[in-house]
């Protein structure tokens, strides 16, 4: 289902009186369709993300980095939310709750730089990030000799991996790092070891962050898993009941001048000279599909298998996109808000006490017109309804009198 985000009409904020319905937008009354296929993940609170563009750059520069990272966290996310040049931060903040939308990723772009901002709705934090740089997934992609992206593997978020997120109390910008590890860890569902699923377990996304340079590194990988021991021709050979991919038949051995040729590492697979690090031998406490056999042969039945209790090799392999990116600003709110971070501009506790001594005088000010439209507003009613009661009366009257004449 794609939805097409609509501008908001402008809404008179002076004196007059809340229509009911008058004062909807556009966008909220075709929300119905959409809500409903958001309804079951809010019930499970599941985070979903919005990714959106904003400013004329952005539209330009930055779409296909638009679309690499609403595939990267699929499942959970509005890919088929289409949006237009002309919406701003209030539409989209006003669709996050018939949508479900528990984080919003804004990106933008000037001149000079790029940047993504997270926003935690509805209330914030927005943790800002300026991207340094990045690439693309068919940029990474085009450098592969063997790319693998199994559709499959987007069924379900990937795992999030956290590195170098750990602070020391004399770091200055600690807790913006702090903030920025929960904020992208609490963009997927949290997992429970206990009940986990292997076979959902098809992605991983790493973010490290590096002290030294202060940039957040972020890759994303797709999770493989082969049986250990055996070469490609053996794997074949054997059936999925045995842990093989093969359906039983017997491969043509022609080509070679004995079995032992055709057994032998130089087919690829984990085996023989190929075979997989120690370290990335594990022995599966479940079954586990392999991910390298073909999708023709997993809807057949024919998928091979790596069996529980035995050794298996697991791989990664990167599907993109890549991100360099460094905190540049922390807000409390919707993009607003006190600044609780920032990487260029520092406050001293006087000039944060007059900024916010500002601040509460604006509302306060605000507060002070609000109440001020509020009494005008009943002024108006009441002598309209005194108007109206003085009519009533007269015509009351000269009825009363031209019946008595």
């Amino acid at each position: 289902f794609t939805f097409i985000m609509a501008r908001t009409r402008r809404r008179k904020k002076r004196t007059h009186l809340s229509d009911g319905d008058g004062g909807r937008s556009t966008s909220s009354k075709n929300l119905s369709s959409t809500s409903a296929s958001a309804s079951s993940s809010r019930e499970r609170k599941v985070p979903t993300s919005l990714v959106a563009l904003r400013g004329p750059l952005a539209h330009s520069l930055l779409p296909e980095l638009s679309e690499d990272l609403k595939k990267m966290l699929l499942p959970h996310t509005l890919s088929n939310l289409r949006t237009r040049r002309s919406n701003t931060l209030k539409d989209f903040v006003q669709v996050t709750g018939p949508l479900g939308v528990s984080h919003m990723v804004l990106l933008s772009a000037t001149s000079a730089a790029s940047y993504m901002r997270i926003v935690r709705t509805p209330h914030g934090p927005t943790v800002t990030f300026k991207i340094e740089s990045y690439a693309l997934t068919r940029d990474v992609v085009s450098v592969q000799r063997r790319p693998r992206a199994p559709s499959h593997a987007f069924t379900h978020p990937p795992l999030v991996v956290l590195h170098g997120f750990k602070t020391k109390p004399e770091d200055e910008d600690g807790e913006a790092v702090s903030l920025a590890s929960v904020t992208l860890q609490n963009m997927f569902p949290a997992i429970d070891v206990r009940s986990a699923r292997l076979h959902e377990c098809r992605r991983v996304l790493c973010c490290s962050y590096d002290r030294e340079t202060k940039r957040i590194q972020l890759r994303h990988y797709a999770i493989t898993c082969k049986p250990v021991g055996a070469s490609k021709a053996i794997s074949n050979f054997l059936g999925k009941d045995a842990g093989g991919a093969g359906d039983g038949k017997l491969p043509d051995l022609s080509k070679y001048g004995d079995v032992s040729e055709a057994v032998a590492g130089v087919f690829g697979g984990y085996g023989s000279e190929s075979e997989a690090d120690e370290d990335a031998r594990v022995i599966l406490p479940q079954d586990y599909p392999d991910d390298a056999t073909s999708s023709a042969r997993r809807m057949a039945g024919k998928a091979g298998y790596n069996r529980r209790g035995e050794q298996s090799a697991v791989k990664v392999h990167e599907l993109g996109p890549r991100l360099e990116m460094s905190i540049m600003k922390v807000e409390e709110g919707v993009c607003s808000g006190t600044v609780l971070f920032h990487q260029y501009i520092s406050k001293t506790e006087e000039e944060a006490q007059e900024l916010e001594e500002r601040k509460m005088a604006a509302s306060e000010l605000k507060a002070q017109r609000k109440a001020e439209q509020e009494a005008n507003v009943a002024a108006k009613q009441a002598a309209r309804d005194a108007k109206k009661r003085e009519k009533a009366a007269r015509r009351s009257g000269g009825s009363g009198g031209g019946g008595g004449g």
